[in-house]
């Protein structure tokens, strides 16, 4: 091996027979192909694709009968059936949990670290939203500058909260040198979000481009905003309209808009 296992500190191993309830993977399954650090640690050079589990929920204070996602994510994931030989896969355990949260953070951020510098490409299993935080710093160690894809409906940077996971993006698109060339949010949910949300980013030069999936129904041909009303943007930014399309063909009464907007003006 060419590189460093001294990560192997802040790794458990995990128990595939129980994973598996005790019962052999099939020919083709995930399970039976995939490299795991049970006894012995996988060779990452042989592997494409590498998966660890971090039980860490401290960030967003959930019940702690979450606190097993990874081996319930895997329990699944392992029963599915791999069709690219060419993908080499492995499993390299779960993060041990530190005293406090900033440990497992540190854990997790050396971890990726050395995957990172592998070339290798990393799913992280389990855990809370606000574990992209060590994500991010294992890219900023390197100085690298990267591009970030969030799926959530809500974007998480409420700065009164005292949960991580609820103010984790503030840090990470307000840090200072930054490394995010571009942030893109898919899957935003207007009605969890107060208003002011976009207002605020606009402010403060997070948001220069806005893609928008708006449903429509008319009801009696009663008005209603898709987005937000002028006055409340006010003059904290404005958008431009650079394409606009609506597809009909979804097979319900109503189409489906896709909008691309621009900041032109902050």
């Amino acid at each position: 091996m060419l590189y460093s296992l001294h990560f192997l500190d802040y790794l458990d191993p995990i128990n595939t027979r129980e994973i598996s309830n005790d019962e052999e993977y099939k020919d083709g399954q995930v399970g039976k192909l995939i490299q795991v650090y049970e006894e012995e640690f996988p060779d990452l050079l042989q592997a494409d694709l590498i998966f660890v589990g971090c039980r860490e929920e401290r960030g967003a204070r959930r019940p702690r009968t979450l606190l097993n996602g990874p081996d319930a994510i895997r329990r699944h994931f392992y029963q599915l059936y791999h069709w690219h030989s060419d993908l080499r896969l492995a499993d390299i355990g779960n993060i041990k949990s530190g005293s406090v949260l900033t440990d497992t953070y540190a854990a997790l951020r050396s971890v990726l670290n050395e995957l990172i510098g592998l070339g290798k490409t990393v799913i992280i299993l389990g855990g809370s939203h606000d574990l992209t935080l060590a994500q991010y710093h294992s890219y900023v160690s390197r100085k690298k500058l990267i591009e970030v894809t969030a799926v959530d409906a809500l974007i998480d940077i409420q700065i009164d909260s005292t949960l991580k996971s609820e103010n984790f993006l503030m840090e990470m698109l307000t840090d200072e040198p930054n490394f995010i060339h571009h942030y893109n949010h898919i899957g935003f949910q207007s009605y969890y979000v107060h208003p002011k949300m976009l207002e605020t980013m606009l402010r403060d030069r997070m948001l220069a481009r806005l893609y928008l999936t708006i449903r429509h129904r008319l009801l009696g041909g009663e008005h209603f905003s898709t987005l937000i009303q002028d006055p409340r943007l006010g003059d904290a930014g404005e958008f431009t309209l650079r394409a606009l399309y609506n597809d009909n063909t979804g097979g319900t009464e109503s189409g489906q808009w896709f909008a691309h907007f621009d900041c032109i003006r902050t």
